[in-house]
């Protein structure tokens, strides 16, 4: 069973996008409260000090640095894995190939290979016509539920849930 697909940058960084803000909510909200608290820390010196200047800008600089944490950290994130995984591919856009084998499974972009256990998947989201094999190390496979070949989606599925379940 295999799936092909081709990664553009568009794809790959909407997809890293996804999954990168569905895996840090948590972190989200403890940065919207760390701005907040900084911003009350703004508004304490403006009210109490007579020239609070350096004060409120480095208060400014932490608020900023949070803001660029909820809001844009994703992005760049993104855009550097898929910097990372063109150069490892040689050549952007590339075709990503993803076998199913008895033990493991194979992933070949471009001119890179890898392997994973069927047990390193730890969860499997599917969005916007694309399927995403979340690991536990935080690293994702992502492939198009438009690219099978000798198979259907289902099938496909169906047999990495058999073999993640049978400890492979």
């Amino acid at each position: 069973m295999e799936n092909e697909s081709l990664v553009t940058k568009e794809r790959f960084i909407r997809c890293e996008r996804r999954i990168l803000n569905s895996q840090n909510v948590f972190y989200k909200v403890l940065w919207f409260l760390f701005a907040l608290f900084w911003v009350g820390a703004i508004i304490l010196f403006a009210m109490l000090l007579e020239n609070p200047a350096i004060e409120i800008s480095l208060c400014g600089f932490v608020v900023a640095y949070c803001i660029y944490k909820i809001a844009l950290d994703s992005l760049v994130r993104a855009h550097f894995r898929y910097f990372v995984w063109s150069r490892r591919a040689g050549c952007a856009p590339w075709t990503r190939k993803m076998r199913l084998e008895d033990e493991n499974i194979a992933v070949f972009d471009g001119k890179y290979a890898s392997t994973y256990k069927y047990s390193q998947i730890k969860e499997i989201t599917q969005f916007d016509g694309e399927i995403a094999f979340i690991l536990y190390d935080k690293q994702a496979i992502i492939i198009s539920s438009y690219g099978f070949i000798g198979c259907t989606l289902e099938e496909f599925l169906a047999k990495i849930i058999v073999k993640k379940e049978s400890g492979y």
